[in-house]
């Protein structure tokens, strides 16, 4: 994707929003001008609520022609996902936004102390290609709701959908105060080379340690969505139990899901050892439910993004020995589209080493639970983590055992869905988390302010200091 972007009016754009962060800050001075302003963040997540309603038919055009993509799909993860965030944060950023009052020790009375949420100032939000209009906008609603000016640097691997969202943005931000910059990795770069109030990037954990270094040299604060090997744990079923279907039908729905390509998806599957054959014989009728007898031709199937990252998956496939491939393994290089496959192989294989990010499924057998801990030790912390088991307790420990992202007991992916639970990741797997009330709190600052009276002052406070003094320090034990 050419740029009309280069070093100087990536500087210009950047200066211009700073000064207009620092007079914009300057304006709150009471109470009546802090009503003001938010009006003035109701207006702009209604702005941007606007336009996206009336795109509806483009976004859903855009998304096909960069993943051939099913509308329903892009509609229900992306266009509406993105809608439900703006209605949630109008509906609740008044009471984000508020001063909480926090209590004050008596040693310091008589004071009041509280917290004021302030805008951040202009950040960078860098967004990938797997969601490209759900990532882009998604975390533009938190920093609008924290009274931010913003910059937008969607992925180049998506231009159909980047091009959309500067045409939408332009139209909702004249005055530039929301502004996109599209173009290549070198802009990217380009961008990171100024000061930013905040960087917020989705994408892999390889470009995360870049932004993350580039950051460093301001110290300019993060939020890093990156991903991982998520682990799925299929634990055991009673043979009549009718939730053992549903379980598998969730597992591989979560592995369908835009083909794989979700930072969430369940990256390998830990099967008890008395349930491996049941899986594999409900999962290839899943399969076959999902996307028929000849699944390339599906239209709920998306395509990989590009010939780039079909062309690893598919080297992928091309180390597995004859027999390893259990379910699936068929592709197509002319449309990028490859099916669900389910595999079983060696660790040193590189399907056990990376993030798969496609629609492959590696199968490891366990019998007992210190061996499935030892292999989920054998990865760092994942984004996402999923546990089925009809023991619901015993599901449930295997949750508090591990560290992650965040994650489901008897489900994939949906845990996104609820405004009200932190998505981010852990260690190798992010910093920081986002939407609903998080993400208004990662594009603000909390800034603690104390309001002393003037009062005559106990005298031991001040030099010359005096054995009186040193009696009173049981007061801060």
């Amino acid at each position: 994707m050419k740029s009309d972007w280069n070093v100087e009016n990536i500087k210009a754009l950047n200066a211009k929003l700073q000064q207009q962060a620092v007079q914009r800050r300057l304006a709150i001075r009471d109470g009546k001008s802090r009503d003001q302003e938010m009006v003035r963040r109701e207006r702009a997540l209604l702005r941007l609520k606007e336009v996206v309603l009336k795109s509806e038919q483009e976004v859903l055009a855009a998304l096909r022609s960069d993943l051939a993509r099913d509308d329903f799909e892009s509609f229900v993860n992306e266009f509406g996902f993105v809608l439900k965030e703006i209605d949630h944060a109008l509906s609740e950023f008044r009471s984000w936004a508020q001063d909480r009052v926090v209590e004050t020790p008596l040693v310091l009375w008589p004071a009041s102390s509280k917290i004021l949420s302030q805008a951040k100032g202009v950040v960078l939000i860098m967004a990938p290609w797997n969601y490209p209009f759900q990532l882009s906008l998604a975390p533009l609603v938190a920093a609008l709701a924290a009274g931010n000016f913003a910059v937008i640097k969607p992925s180049e691997f998506a231009p159909a959908t980047a091009k959309l969202i500067e045409q939408l943005v332009s139209a909702a931000w004249p005055d530039g105060d929301v502004a996109v910059v599209n173009g290549e990795a070198s802009v990217a770069e380009e961008l990171l080379r100024h000061r930013w109030d905040h960087v917020f990037f989705t994408g892999s954990p390889a470009v995360g340690k870049k932004v993350m270094a580039a950051c460093a040299d301001f110290l300019t604060p993060v939020t890093l969505e990156l991903g991982g090997k998520s682990p799925c744990v299929l634990g055991p079923f009673a043979n009549s139990s009718s939730a053992f279907e549903v379980a598998v039908r969730r597992i591989l729905w979560g592995k369908s899901v835009n083909a794989g390509q979700t930072c969430v998806a369940p990256d390998f599957l830990l099967v008890h050892k008395t349930m491996r054959a049941r899986f594999l014989e409900v999962a290839k009728k899943v399969l076959r439910e999902f996307h028929g007898e000849a699944p390339l031709t599906s239209t709920s199937l998306c395509r990989i993004v590009s010939k780039r990252h079909f062309e690893r998956l598919v080297a992928m496939l091309g180390e597995l020995a004859p027999g390893e491939i259990l379910q699936g393994g068929q592709y197509d290089r002319e449309t990028l589209k490859m099916e669900v496959t389910l595999v079983e192989t060696s660790s040193e294989k590189r399907l056990h080493v990376e993030e798969i990010f496609g629609p492959i499924l590696p199968i490891i057998v366990w019998e007992k639970d210190e061996e499935l801990q030892q292999e989920l030790l054998r990865h760092p912390r994942p984004l996402a983590f999923y546990a089925f088991g009809e023991d619901r307790a015993w599901a449930s420990g295997v949750m508090r055992q591990n560290l992650y992202g965040g994650g489901c007991v008897g489900d994939t992916l949906v845990h996104l869905a609820n405004p009200e639970l932190p998505f981010g990741g852990c260690g190798e797997s992010g910093i920081g988390a986002y939407h609903g009330r998080f993400g208004f709190d990662a594009f603000s600052h909390q800034q603690a302010v104390m309001e002393r009276r003037y009062v005559a002052d106990l005298k031991l406070r001040y030099p010359p200091y005096s054995d009186v003094w040193k009696r009173v320090k049981g007061m801060f034990s």
